[in-house]
Order: structure tokens, then C-alpha cells, then sequence
């Protein structure tokens, strides 16, 4: 396996990963507040955690060969030296 297909592997665990926080801040949000207490505005910052890590979970896992591409993208600009 290269190392750029193990970036890939990587990239897509960690939007899994983020996929589940985000199960897992719903679960917090509804073992906390409960149905009957969602007019409180408290479960606002864990909603935007959970919002925050579903999103990311999904593009991780959606675009995940942008994100190999982007770290694995030759630099075409060389280094330009002392030249007078």
C-alpha cells in the first residue's frame, strides 16, 4: 500500500470517526435534555457540535481523494534563490 492510499484510508476513518461524535453528541443531547425539554436553550452548543461533526464527517468521507490530492499536489513553484 503507498503511502498516498494510506492517507486516503486515514482521511476516510477520520470522517467516520467524526460521523459517529456526531451520533454520539445527539445521544448526549437527547440522554440530557430529553424530548420534553427541547424548549431550553441549552442543547444549542451540543446541536452545533453534533451539526459541526456531521458536516465534517460527511466531507471527509465525500471528498476525500480533494484531500489527497491537496496534500499530495506537486508544487510547481520552485524556490526562488539569491539571483542578482
Amino acid at each position: 500500500m503507498t503511502e498516498r492510499k494510506l492517507f486516503g484510508v486515514v482521511v476516510r476513518a477520520f470522517g467516520l470517526w467524526f460521523i459517529v461524535l456526531g451520533f454520539s453528541a445527539i445521544h448526549a443531547m437527547v440522554q440530557l435534555f430529553g424530548v420534553k425539554y427541547m424548549s431550553v436553550y441549552d442543547w444549542q452548543p451540543a446541536g452545533a457540535f453534533a451539526i459541526f461533526y456531521f458536516l465534517a464527517g460527511i466531507f471527509l468521507l465525500r471528498k476525500s481523494e480533494v484531500v489527497v490530492d491537496f496534500a499530495y499536489a506537486e508544487r510547481s513553484a520552485k524556490p526562488t534563490g539569491d539571483s542578482d
